[in-house]
């Protein structure tokens, strides 16, 4: 093969392995560290950094870690609390695995969280919080309806409303691996029990921009409020 053969084959190999797209490449949004200790798949998160499908956010029981997405969806994850953010299809899924976090969901993708098992998704723009215990799950509408799927049946948070709901079994629904298809669209646990808790007060984290120490103070204020077994209200409570 000539010199200018090998070139033309060279630049050709080259070409074409630009043009590839690379699977789970795109960034989904930053993550942004507010106070205390949040760790980026296991690494101190210091400063703002992009963020993949697959990647998991983990506070101590002082954290507070922003995770801004396009046009101003956000999700907020409280102290104690560990999530996986991926992409599924159109949406932006956050498999909350402990604590809780709250979503400003619409002005450009939907946020839904899996939550032991159960899919909450929002129907319409939203503000919205997911607290996870042991065996159930804590969803408060401070804006838009959200729909809590099941395998069983599927219910509506109304805007202005909290409600509980118990699981048929924890199945510990977490990824397994950095892509897309780790998760399912559908519930993996039925809805055994589904309570009101009473009427959520908006919070002011997914609405306006806060000190970090009074987003903190408030997103206290709520978990103990709605779900004081959470291990996001057990260290508010070490505060």
């Amino acid at each position: 093969m000539t010199s200018r053969a090998r070139i033309a084959v060279t630049v050709l190999v080259i070409v074409t392995l630009v043009s590839l797209p690379v699977q789970g490449a795109n960034p989904i949004g930053k993550a942004v560290p507010r106070t205390g200790t949040s760790l980026l798949n296991g690494t101190e998160l210091k400063l703002e950094t992009t963020i993949f499908p697959g990647d998991t956010l983990t506070t101590n029981d002082n954290g507070l870690a922003l995770v801004e997405l396009s046009q101003g969806d956000q999700i907020h994850l409280g102290p104690a609390s560990s999530a996986a953010i991926h992409r599924l299809d159109q949406e932006v899924a956050v498999v909350l695995t402990r604590g809780m976090a709250a979503m400003r969901s619409g002005n450009a993708s939907q946020i839904s969280v899996n939550a032991l098992g159960l899919w909450v998704r929002p129907t319409e723009k939203a503000l919205y919080e997911v607290v996870v215990e042991e065996n159930a799950v804590v969803v408060a509408s401070s804006e838009g309806n959200i729909e809590v799927q099941g395998t069983n049946r599927s219910m509506i948070v109304p805007a202005g409303r909290t409600m509980k709901f118990e699981v048929s079994s924890n199945p510990n629904p977490g990824p397994v691996g950095a892509g897309s298809h780790d998760i399912s669209q559908g519930a993996a646990v039925g809805i055994a029990v589904a309570i009101s808790v009473g009427i959520t007060i908006p919070l002011a984290v997914v609405i306006a921009n806060m000190q970090a120490d009074d987003e903190v103070d408030e997103l206290c204020e709520f978990v103990t409020a709605v779900s004081p077994s959470s291990t996001t209200a057990q260290a508010c409570a070490q505060r």
